[in-house]
């Protein structure tokens, strides 16, 4: 799944640890982790929140081809 990796490489350059991340977007750690993994696809309230935290347009990161 590639917003999982989109994810994963947006985390890493905003220098955030998955529980740092998972706190501040108010999710757990292990959702991040699934997301990033390719294990689920989150909702768009999560994509929503992770974005304000990062500072992206996530859904059109998640969701560009």
């Amino acid at each position: 799944m590639r917003s999982g990796k989109n994810l994963f490489d947006l985390r890493n350059a905003a220098c955030l640890s998955e529980r740092q991340l998972a706190r501040r977007a108010g999710v757990s750690r292990a959702m991040i982790s699934r997301i990033e993994l390719g294990r689920i696809q989150p909702p768009p309230d999560v994509l929503e929140r992770i974005g304000r935290v990062i500072d992206v347009a996530m859904i059109d990161r998640f969701f560009s081809r």
